[in-house]
């Protein structure tokens, strides 16, 4: 791809080239149904066949009938559901990885070339830690949740009450992004700032260097100083009891 984007960088069309065509649209056939259909993008110094993408996490996904993954190339996937609750799991649960490294899911669109679609973004838990007890609710976890992303969700009890130690915020995380270690909270006058940790469930390799999932720390393009440290460590990923949630060694 990269030869592409060199010979399209100076490229001057004719008057010919110029002269567009109508394909789809309103004829029939139009650009094809992507209701059932994601793509998928394993971030991954490897390559990795679509078969193992089947068998990893196709059963997961889709317990009865599994899923059909085409291999487009670059460790790109096009994933075909049997059913509409399967395509949902996989958009909207997660993080997903294939021997700790992550799949990022990314919905059909047929208006777009493979090159346009975003793989930026993956669904995560975090756990804040610290926070006082009148903060574990609702419209903090909203708060946190819009700070480290996009806020998607938030484990709580009937009463609005966070339902544990530690505040649970499902967040939309951009993966281009470092991961942040925690967050500090402005408790107010007399009170004043306090430094909230977090964790991230099921979180895929990441770089202890620059903090960016995707790579580790021997490929990174950052590169620390003889007696420095690195600022992020295994700490910042927690692993669920399989009692409480369930499963996890998919991932």
């Amino acid at each position: 791809m990269e030869g592409m984007e060199g010979l399209l960088k100076n490229l001057k069309l004719s008057e010919v080239e110029k002269k567009s065509i109508r394909i789809g649209g309103d004829k029939e056939g139009g650009l094809g149904d992507g209701s059932l259909k994601a793509f998928g993008k394993l971030l991954s110094d490897r390559e990795v066949r679509s078969e193992v993408v089947e068998q990893t996490l196709g059963w997961i996904w889709c317990p009865r009938k599994g899923i059909e993954c085409k291999d487009l190339g670059d460790n790109c996937f096009l994933l075909t559901f049997s059913q509409a609750t399967a395509k949902r799991r996989a958009l909207e649960e997660g993080p997903w990885m294939i021997s700790n490294e992550a799949l990022v899911i990314a919905d059909f669109d047929g208006t777009k070339s493979l090159d346009e679609i975003i793989f930026s973004f993956i669904p995560i838990w975090i756990r804040v830690a610290r926070l006082p007890m009148g903060l574990m609710n609702k419209a903090t976890a909203e708060v946190i949740g819009d700070e480290f992303g996009k806020f998607l969700e938030v484990d709580f009890e009937s009463d609005d009450l966070a339902a544990g130690r530690v505040l649970r915020v499902k967040v939309r995380l951009d993966i281009r992004l470092p991961l942040r270690r925690g967050i500090t909270v402005d408790l107010g006058e007399g009170v004043g700032d306090r430094w909230c940790p977090v964790q991230y469930e099921f979180l895929p390799e990441f770089c202890y260097v620059c903090g960016i999932i995707g790579h580790v720390d021997k490929t990174c393009t950052k590169k620390l100083g003889k007696e420095e440290r690195a600022p992020f460590d295994r700490a910042l990923r927690f692993i669920p009891p399989k009692k409480r949630y369930g499963g996890g060694g998919w991932r």
